[in-house]
């Protein structure tokens, strides 16, 4: 007896036994009304099993491939914008039948995207990495949180935290006997104002301590940090992990740190660029060191964990006044170090992403030109670039044979794109990354040719072996 034939003998006994078909249901995890189909289905003897039913296959497998790629692959609208629904791609097959030789329903269409485990209509915002260093930063924070320092704090900050009142009680949806009951929320709202919350968790303890203001100003920035500063030990070095937000490089926060380390702030700083600022807030050989996340990688900052477990319990709540929002977040606080605060784990090592940023790069090669922006093309040539020469072998030879040959057929139309921009100082710089991303890569395929000639003899070797 096949596992089929035994679901359906024991829906058929239960059922017969006078089990609700809702039970059956919840036992087998199917629908009500295949539970009452194939009970009705039996002739009444239950060694009498359904025989397969079998169909005609309407459409073939080259079919289904034509409706995969026109759903997936097509926009509704000539200007290429617009995504397909069920309801209009079936009709526009069935007036224009033509397109791709077949016009099937939107069931049709729905069972063969979901029979391939494809789900076009949904989206995923992600960050690109597009900082030329992103990977030594990362390995750097990576170093850090393996070798934690004594005195190691993840700030973050969430500005403008909306403070929303729901003009009713939210109230739980009419009772189900198959559904979770679910709250039920009022769209409209008054809106109280806003508040502005700085978090600094400590990875040594996993304890957070978050502040409310009604800014985040370089002032209102300053003041927070000085507080927490100011209520550690004067001993040993503090090192803060933060992202790249204009007001954590500014001269004045160059002065504060410099001033709670009790060693002078060079003068240059203050006429100097960013990246000066920057890298004297991260040099050693004083009280206070600032680690800066990548540009785009505000994830390797621990402290967005707690942000978005905070956002998820409280922030969505109705509150009338700021201060009901600031007593919540307190009490968060206060819960989450009693119950969850434990030294901060993180066993990311960042694995494979090389070759994830290799791939993204191709098939972003393979996109309309209209599409490319200098700005975001100049930081991923030289993102390419700094991966070719620095972290070659993390990447396998299909993927960089795949991304050369991309690139090489790209070239001039890449080129013509940036010949457009009407910035003369950005195209420059975009020509000459790409120039230096072209030379890169033409040294490059020789190794890529170089390995797969040694690795082939080798494949060859082990398979008169076996």
């Amino acid at each position: 007896m096949s596992s089929r034939e035994a679901a359906r003998f024991g829906i058929f006994i239960l059922g017969q036994s006078g089990c609700k078909q809702t039970e059956i249901a919840a036992l087998f995890h199917i629908h009500t009304d295949t539970v009452s189909r194939w009970i009705k289905r039996q002739d009444g003897t239950p060694d009498c099993f359904e025989l397969e039913r079998r169909h005609d296959r309407v459409y073939t497998r080259k079919d289904e491939e034509r409706i995969i790629a026109f759903y997936c692959q097509t926009t509704m609208l000539p200007s290429g914008h617009g995504r397909w629904s069920l309801r209009s791609a079936e009709q526009f097959l069935h007036k224009n039948p033509d397109e791709i030789g077949i016009s099937p329903s939107r069931s049709t269409i729905q069972r063969i995207l979901s029979g391939n485990m494809i789900k076009p209509h949904r989206n995923k915002y992600f960050l690109h990495i597009t900082d030329p260093d992103f990977f030594p930063k990362m390995e750097h924070l990576i170093e850090l949180k393996n070798n934690t320092p004594e005195h190691l704090y993840y700030f973050d900050e969430s500005p403008g935290i909306q403070v929303l009142q729901r003009l009713s009680p939210s109230v739980l949806a009419g009772k189900s006997e198959n559904r979770i009951q679910a709250w039920l929320k009022e769209f409209e709202y008054i809106r109280n104002g806003t508040v502005d919350l700085f978090a600094f968790l400590n990875a040594a303890t996993g304890h957070i301590q978050t502040e409310c203001r009604a800014d985040h100003t370089k002032d209102t920035f300053m003041q927070v940090f000085r507080a927490h500063a100011g209520r550690l030990p004067e001993g040993g070095e503090l090192h803060y992990v933060m992202d790249n937000l204009a007001t954590h490089t500014t001269y004045e926060f160059c002065l504060l740190v410099a001033e709670l380390s009790h060693v002078p702030c060079p003068s240059r700083l203050k006429r100097g660029s960013v990246e000066d600022r920057r890298n004297w807030l991260q040099s050693e050989g004083k009280r206070i060191v600032i680690h800066f996340t990548p540009f785009h990688g505000s994830w390797l900052n621990s402290a967005e964990v707690v942000f978005s477990i905070l956002s998820r319990t409280i922030l969505k709540e109705s509150y009338s006044h700021p201060d009901e929002l600031k007593l919540a977040i307190e009490e968060f606080s206060q819960w989450w170090d009693q119950e969850y605060a434990r030294p901060w784990k993180w066993d990311y090592t960042g694995e494979g992403l090389q070759q994830k940023v290799i791939e993204r790069l191709t098939a972003f090669l393979d996109r309309p030109e209209t599409e490319w922006h200098n700005r975001f093309m100049n930081k991923q040539f030289k993102l390419a670039s700094n991966l070719i020469n620095d972290y070659w072998n993390n990447v396998d030879n299909k993927a960089w044979s795949n991304f050369f040959t991309k690139l090489s057929s790209a070239q001039q139309r890449m080129t013509k794109r940036i010949n457009h921009d009407p910035k003369p100082k950005r195209k420059k710089e975009t020509l000459a990354s790409f120039k230096t991303l072209l030379t890169a890569a033409k040294k490059a395929q020789k190794k890529v040719k170089r390995r797969m000639s040694i690795k082939e003899p080798e494949e060859s070797k082990s398979r008169t072996a076996a």
